[in-house]
């Protein structure tokens, strides 16, 4: 009967491997391949107007890699941060001036 290895074991040995053959070369050929992630979209030929998919960068793929990346060499965050946040504010069109400025967007006036 073959013998029964301890748990995590692979996870031991795969560390150990990925720690003999790192160097800066190899990671740094991982992330430039992580950032030229692209996916694809249709789109429409502008000399024939034909769909046709066109390739686009995939922004979501390329932050998920490198978060996943991250959090390989350093590790999850602990605590309340267990994750990435981006915080987007958006500013509807009827709240700001051609200049750019915001407007009071609480007086609301439908």
């Amino acid at each position: 009967m073959a013998e029964k290895k301890p748990k995590g074991s692979a996870r031991k040995v795969f560390q150990e491997v990925i720690n003999e053959t790192a160097n800066r070369e190899r990671i740094q050929e991982l992330v430039d391949k992580v950032l030229a992630m692209d996916t694809h979209a249709w789109s429409f030929c502008p000399n024939c107007r034909k769909q046709v998919q066109a390739p686009i960068p995939d922004l979501k793929g390329r932050i998920a890699g490198l978060v996943q990346l991250l959090e390989q060499a350093e590790g999850k965050p602990e605590g309340d941060a267990g994750g990435v946040s981006i915080v987007v504010q958006r500013v509807r069109l009827r709240d700001a001036t051609p200049e750019g400025e915001v407007v009071d967007a609480g007086n609301d006036q439908r």
